[in-house]
């Protein structure tokens, strides 16, 4: 079979089994891409977007400057079509996971495709690195697999788990010894150096999970629900939910129902007091931790294909994919900057905002970004007397060296949205 043929065969057998929603919308939108997943590298310089341009199934990569919107790395493999992205420690590549049964690994440094890998015989659902880049873990949708692979050869280290089930997401804890996957059973946890198939610990086996993550601190994880349009009573909606547990006992440490179908990635904010959920309903929605309450919408115009989403490494800004004209797929170098600290990438394949700005996030972030205690102390005056513009202009003032580029940036995102909030 050809490889046109294969990749429209799993594109299709996606959307019957729930990854995308089941509905054919091509002839009404003739000519979009769909920007499915974004990463931010780890110095919070960069970020990864990809996707798919329907209906000519046309892949869509880039890596762009965050800071200038300069597009860094650029392919649009034809046929093709990615849904998951991830950077390695280093920030030396990205793996891609795509609908052609590979993921796909490209040195960003150097601007080249170095392979692919392949192992699974479905779409490549979701992919992490480790904590050290020597492993990647993988996850299939239908065809039951989740792979561990050593990333210093490029082979498959072993099948974590082959099963009937889906798996919809994966992710290593933060010290790379436990695997989570996310499936229609619940969730599973595997360790990383048994050599064996062993029996996981499997919490929540009644729930029809389709996304999960570990926190920051690592001792809990979080994740979204997966639920279907009665065909009975299809006006009557059923709500994911989001799940916290304590990983170590299953235990829940809170839950709450959203508004939205099915939450297809969760992600932490870095100081783990912020949950991000993306929905197939096109939502993506800012939550609080410890009490399960909504800060902050945002739509992304996708509910075709489920969307990763990702929070900057200091945590004050989130980055989301959204839906554009194909006509602009070359047109990847601008950058819109608003004065709440949001922004636009690449036509509007990239959307950055500052969900729930506060002084008490900017002092946090503040405090993370290592300066020296004179500077730290100049800045955390400013945010007392919520003199923002002083803030500003304090940053702005210190030297490069003075802090890590991801981190300035989130400061100047979130003095910028409290001082057009008037906080």
């Amino acid at each position: 079979m050809r490889l046109g043929s294969i990749v429209m065969l799993f594109i299709g057998l996606a959307m019957t089994l729930g990854h995308l929603q089941a509905q054919d919308t091509s002839s009404q939108e003739p000519d979009l891409t769909y920007a499915n997943a974004v990463a931010w590298s780890n110095d919070g310089a960069m970020i990864a977007v990809v996707g798919i341009r329907q209906p000519a199934t046309q892949g869509y990569i880039r890596v762009i400057d965050v800071g200038t919107g300069q597009t860094l790395f650029a392919t649009d493999p034809t046929p093709g079509g990615f849904t998951s992205v991830a950077w390695s420690p280093n920030d030396q590549f990205i793996a891609v996971g795509g609908y052609d049964q590979a993921i796909w690994i490209f040195d960003v440094a150097q601007q080249t495709y170095t392979t692919s890998l392949r192992g699974h015989a479905s779409t490549v659902t979701a992919v992490d690195w480790n904590f050290d880049g020597t492993r990647l873990v993988s996850s299939g949708n239908w065809d039951g697999l989740t792979i561990l692979w050593d990333m210093l050869n490029y082979e498959q280290l072993r099948i974590v788990e082959a099963s009937g089930v889906f798996p919809q997401d994966v992710d290593f804890s933060i010290n790379g010894e436990y695997i989570a996957i996310a499936s229609e059973l619940g969730i599973r946890i595997y360790r990383t150096v048994s050599e064996t198939d062993e029996n996981p610990l499997w919490y929540f086996r009644e729930l029809n999970v389709a996304s999960v993550e570990w926190s920051n601190a690592g001792s809990q994880l979080a994740f979204g629900t997966q639920t279907f349009q009665s065909e009975t009573a299809p006006s009557r909606r059923a709500y994911a939910q989001v799940y916290v547990i304590n990983w170590n006992t299953g235990e829940q440490v809170n839950a709450w129902t959203t508004q939205d179908q099915s939450i297809f990635d969760v992600n932490w904010s870095s100081d783990d007091n912020l949950l991000a959920t993306a929905s197939i309903d096109g939502f993506t929605r800012i939550w609080n931790v410890s009490s399960g309450s909504e800060l902050n919408n945002y739509s992304n115009g996708i509910t075709r294909y489920a969307v990763d989403i990702n929070f900057s490494p200091f945590g004050g800004r989130l980055a989301y994919g959204g839906t554009f004209a194909g006509s602009e797929l070359q047109t990847a170098t601008t950058l819109q900057t608003n004065t709440d600290g949001s922004a636009q990438l690449a036509g509007g394949a990239v959307q950055i905002v500052v969900p729930a700005p506060s002084p008490e996030r900017l002092q946090a972030i503040t405090d993370a970004c290592g300066l020296q205690p004179a500077a730290d102390q100049a800045l955390t005056a400013e945010i007392s007397t919520q003199d923002y513009a002083g803030f500003t202009a304090q940053l702005e003032a210190l030297p490069e060296s003075a802090l890590p580029p991801g981190c300035r940036a989130d400061l100047l995102a979130v003095a910028a949205a409290l001082e057009a909030q008037g906080q």
